[in-house]
């Protein structure tokens, strides 16, 4: 049975969302994605974020719920596996998710359309528990005045740490995780290295793509860019295929 809010115990709206096989994400995210699944119904997953209770008992369903579905969301995503970062890169800024973006989009996936939507407090609970279980880090909120004297608010950058993947999927998880993102590190290196001869110069361009400024929602960053989506060349290019490595 459900309730009034849409929530069935037995049947968790959850947001495994990622693109597997041929053409989709990187095979590690939808391992991920497929530990969150289980980790919704087993309590031995994800053991310090279950410890926050202070009853001891394993937390209620629909708490479960909406971590698992944020969790599975960013995974799906926003996930750089570069740098465990929550923020894409575009031409000079970082786009990041905003808890209404995430809201917004989670509530418009296939286990929540048509049903009560996710507010935007129930997602920021969920972020700051995940937080509190050392899961996440968020940077702090940057504020800036327009000349008009009004002030705009950027969103945070999120991260996954080393205790999440260990605590999901145990060691093997966490080697996958930081194998794949040391290789993406490596093929955009040598995207850089094809267009310079000078390695000061690839650090500085990998230094930029990194970390270019600007923190922007993705509604920022339409409006930054007039209406236009970023250019993200970098994340459709391959560079064995361009140096002929099979």
């Amino acid at each position: 049975m459900g309730n009034r809010c849409d929530h069935n115990p037995g049947q968790l709206r959850l947001c495994d969302v990622v693109k597997r096989g041929k053409g989709g994400a990187p095979r590690v995210l939808g391992v991920i994605s497929g530990y969150l699944n289980r980790a919704a119904f087993d309590t031995g997953k994800l053991r310090s974020w279950h410890g926050l209770n202070p009853s001891g008992r394993r937390r209620r369903s629909e708490t479960r719920e909406v971590a698992i579905a944020v969790l599975q969301f960013l995974t799906a995503n926003w996930l750089q596996l570069d740098t465990r970062r929550c923020a894409m890169p575009g031409t000079d800024f970082l786009e990041a998710p905003d808890v209404a973006h995430i809201a917004r989009k989670i509530s418009a996936s296939r286990d929540w359309v048509g049903k009560a939507p996710l507010s935007v407090g129930r997602v920021w609970a969920a972020l700051k528990d995940l937080q509190r279980a050392g899961y996440l880090v968020r940077s702090k909120q940057v504020r800036e005045q327009k000349e008009t004297g009004e002030w705009q608010a950027f969103p945070k950058i999120t991260a996954f740490t080393k205790k999440f993947f260990l605590e999901l999927g145990g060691p093997n998880l966490w080697k996958a995780v930081k194998k794949t993102g040391i290789e993406k590190i490596r093929k955009i290196r040598m995207r850089f290295a094809l267009k310079s001869e000078l390695a000061v110069e690839v650090n500085a361009k990998v230094a930029q793509y990194l970390n270019p400024g600007r923190i922007f929602s993705p509604r920022q960053a339409l409006f930054w860019l007039d209406g236009k989506p970023a250019k993200r060349p970098h994340l459709f290019f391959d560079p064995d295929k361009a140096l002929g490595i099979k």
